[in-house]
Order: C-alpha cells, then structure tokens, then sequence
C-alpha cells in the first residue's frame, strides 16, 4: 500500500478546518438554514414553472460553494479536460471521496442536468438533506439490496429517458486512511455506464503542493466509453487504475 499521503483532506487540514470542532458546529448553521430558504424557495418557484427545475442542483451547488468561500474555505480550481460537461453525451462523473468536504470541493464542477448520488443519511440532516432530495439528487440505501437495486433502475432510467448525468463517488465512503491514495470501487457507477451508454467521466480532488494554504484542484480526466470495455467489471478496473496512477503522479511531484 502506498504511503502516499491524500490531498483534499490535507489542504483542508492545512487551513484549520479540521481543527476546530466549534467552527464546524458553528458553520452548519448558518448552512443549513439560508441553503434550506434558497431550495424551498427555488422548488416553489420550480412547481410553478417560474425557474426550470431541471437546474436546481447545479444553482444550488453553486451558491453551497460561494457560501463557503466567503467563510474562508481554500479556492477551488479547474483543470484539465474543461470540456467535458459540455459533450452531449450522458456520462457517470466518479470523483475521489477524501473528505467530508467533498461535498462542497465538487460544487464548484456540478454541471447542469447533473444529479449527485449519496447515501440515505444525508437526508437527515435537518432542511439540507431534505433539499438535497428534492433537487432531484439520489439517496441509496446501502443496508439494502433491494433498495440499491431499485435506485440504480431509477437513475438508468433517467439518464436513458432524459440524457441527465449522475456524479457518484465509486469508493462508497469517504477515504478516512490518509495513508491510502484511492479505496477500491464499488461497481454500481460502473454497471449503470455500461447499461445506459453514458461515458464514466472521472474528476479528481487534487490538492496544492505540500506545506501550502493553496487551492484544491479539481481535474477532469479523459472520458472513458463503456462500449469498449465487455463488463462492467473490466471498465470498473481500467478506471480505478487510470484515477490511481494520475494521484501518485501529482502526488510524487508535489
């Protein structure tokens, strides 16, 4: 295994917000109770036909991280392959979980008509989670196969019927070892692309050279087409191997 440190959860360690358990306390407030105004809002707006309601992940994942900005969260930047959200292909994004954070880095990338895969705890945090469901974002059941199974036939059919993405963190939990670059993958993403067709898009968190109170970085990589892979499983390999080999890269170089 490699000894490689992980990136976001240092960057953030290294601008003090995993210091403070007060602040964390602290800022959840002022979070969940403007995000939860700004969804019941727009959803209201939304039913009415007003404001498309189609865009309501990508407007709040936005506003989730100005918000955090003016609270002194470290600049997010990104890199690489720009022009992938805007290929008129569906596509699975698969991000690296590093953090508790993660929810707020990836923000900043949320394209529009892309929905975010999460686990069913999130919708009890109070007004937040609530929000987040109604956004049209996904909450599975892990405990539950046939709960599992029945989330992933929903997102296939949105993403077959309505050409919407989906962005999946295919580690399943949040790395909590900073001593491991990348968890293996749970193979949902990876079943769900070669199903509906949808590129598997993959992002990574990469953070600033070490020692920086710097930006975190957010890169997209090449997509991958599931059509020239024969399972699930195979594309679910190449795509951990491609994700791991571009961290230890970054990581040996800073």
């Amino acid at each position: 295994m490699s000894t490689l440190k992980s990136d976001s959860a240092n960057t953030i360690q290294r601008n003090g917000y995993f210091q403070n358990s007060i602040f964390l306390k602290i800022l959840s407030i002022p979070l969940i109770f403007f995000g939860g105004l700004y969804a019941f809002i727009y959803t209201i707006l939304g039913f009415f036909k007003i404001l498309n309601k189609e865009n309501m992940s990508v407007v709040f994942s936005r506003w989730l991280h100005s918000t955090m900005r003016l609270l002194g969260f470290p600049e997010v930047r990104i890199i690489g392959r720009s022009d992938v959200p805007e290929m008129p292909r569906a596509k699975v994004y698969v991000g690296n979980h590093q953090s508790n954070w993660d929810l707020v880095i990836y923000a900043k990338m949320v394209p529009p008509r892309t929905y975010v895969l999460g686990k069913k705890e999130i919708f009890w945090i109070p007004i937040f989670g609530q929000f987040f469901f109604l956004a049209g974002n996904f909450l599975i059941d892990r405990s539950s196969k046939e709960a599992g199974k029945k989330c992933i036939e929903a997102m296939n059919k949105r993403i077959a019927k309505k050409n919407h993405s989906l962005f999946v963190f295919p580690e399943g939990t949040r790395n909590k070892d900073l001593d491991t670059i990348l968890r293996p993958f749970k193979i949902g993403a990876f079943k769900i692309a070669k199903d509906t067709g949808a590129y598997i898009a993959p992002v990574l968190s990469l953070s600033a050279p070490k020692g920086r109170p710097s930006p975190i970085f957010l890169e997209y990589l090449d997509p991958i087409d599931p059509n020239d892979f024969a399972d699930a499983e195979s594309l679910m390999t190449h795509t951990h191997k491609i994700m791991l080999d571009h961290l230890k890269s970054f990581l040996s170089k800073n």
